[in-house]
């Protein structure tokens, strides 16, 4: 998804300027709570700092 659309993208997709934002930054999360209930994730936070980077470089690059 882009990172900038329209208002009519928006209301053609059914957005909000919060789920844009949300589905368009990296966020990292520490997931302790609830690996210690239980609950496997299937990343690491290795892997998601990993793919953040990834990320943040490539869209450097343009």
């Amino acid at each position: 998804m882009p990172e900038t659309l329209t208002d009519e993208q928006m209301i053609e997709y059914k957005l909000t300027p919060f789920a844009v934002k949300t589905f368009t930054v990296n966020r990292l999360w520490n997931d302790n709570k609830i690996r210690n209930l239980g609950f496997e994730t299937k990343y690491s936070l290795a892997d998601a700092v990993e793919t953040a980077v990834k990320d943040l470089i490539g869209r450097n690059l343009y």
